[in-house]
């Protein structure tokens, strides 16, 4: 209402034009009563943000951060847990030459060396690593790098005689828990890579803390294999998920 100018006598009228909110400091909710706010850009909140019945954190995360809901209506920021797609970890090779001892049935087939560093592409991740301390060459996974991890070995030979690989976990030795691949000879005419060379590609499932190193034995009891410093005697570490 308001008091006219002619005869001062109180009226009821419509209000013209807008009033500005900015103007105002809310003591209480401001409830809309089913409405819509409309025509805005930005909507500044310092606490939380309830949208749907969903709390919505207000600070910015850190890189490479998602949001994760705790399937109650709360939304935090947190760290993605697989779905990424495979990481290679680990692509090394011998770059000296190496010769594994005879097959025995009594002694543990030796450690295996590769002395290259990280190949490109490769990156460790979630605290994994890559141990080259002396001969204690092993892959370790890290805090939180519990998951499938793809071992992909080759042990090439420059003589006729093949390697035996094996993929000791945990410092197991010749257990069930351990891995054993294959020898394989032909023909002493074909190339190098052809004529003795052992394979092992084995998914493993690992969690933090657990670790591998590989080993390796000649097929013969009579020569050693003599493991290739070219390049082609490699191990390849995939992180499936």
């Amino acid at each position: 209402s308001k008091v006219n100018s002619t005869d001062y006598n109180t009226q009821w009228v419509t209000p013209s034009g807008a009033d500005n909110l900015g103007n105002h400091t809310a003591t209480t909710d401001l409830a809309m009563g089913g409405n819509s706010i409309t025509s805005t850009n930005n909507i500044t909140a310092t606490g939380t943000a309830t949208l749907g019945g969903n709390a919505y954190p207000t600070t910015k995360g850190t890189s490479g951060q998602v949001l994760t809901t705790d399937g109650a209506g709360t939304l935090a920021w947190g760290s993605s847990s697989g779905g990424g797609g495979a990481t290679l970890q680990l692509s090394v090779s011998k770059t000296v030459g190496q010769t594994l001892a005879i097959g025995s049935s009594t002694t543990l087939p030796g450690l295996i060396i590769f002395e290259s560093a990280n190949g490109a592409g490769a990156a460790l991740t979630n605290g994994n690593t890559w141990n080259t301390t002396g001969t204690d060459y092993k892959f370790t996974v890290g805090a939180s790098g519990t998951g499938l991890y793809l071992v992909d070995l080759e042990l090439i030979s420059s003589v006729g005689t093949a390697a035996n690989p094996m993929i000791d976990m945990n410092g197991g030795g010749n257990a069930a828990t351990s891995f054993y691949g294959i020898g394989l000879q032909g023909a002493l005419t074909n190339q190098p890579p052809h004529v003795a060379r052992g394979q092992l590609q084995k998914v493993i499932y690992m969690t933090a803390g657990e670790y591998f190193v590989i080993r390796g034995g000649s097929t013969s009891n009579a020569g050693g294999a003599v493991l290739t410093s070219n390049g082609t005697t490699r191990l390849k570490v995939v992180k499936l998920n």
